[in-house]
């Protein structure tokens, strides 16, 4: 089994909910469900603590309606960075 990648953020450039909420805010995650997430692995894995947080990868995860957006990597990564804490 590989990594698993928990989301603790979700930041859109996918056009989808951009009338609702502005795609420059980013989405948290819940984390009740964050929670059961790293349950579910270590009962898969029957890893615990130190072994079982390095297969997971967390932060935030980035949507985009541009399959070719790492083109424009240096354009991008200003408003990617800004994602980080």
């Amino acid at each position: 089994i590989g990594d698993y990648v928990l989301a603790h953020a979700y930041m859109r450039r996918d056009g989808i909910l951009d009338r609702v909420v502005p795609p420059n805010i980013p989405i948290p995650a819940l984390a009740e469900v964050q929670m059961a997430l790293q349950e579910a692995a270590a009962q898969v894995t029957g890893e615990r603590g130190e072994q079982l947080k390095k297969r997971l990868r967390t932060g935030t995860v980035l949507t985009y309606d541009d399959r070719n957006w790492e083109l424009r990597w240096a354009q991008e990564r200003p408003l990617i960075n800004l994602s980080r804490a």
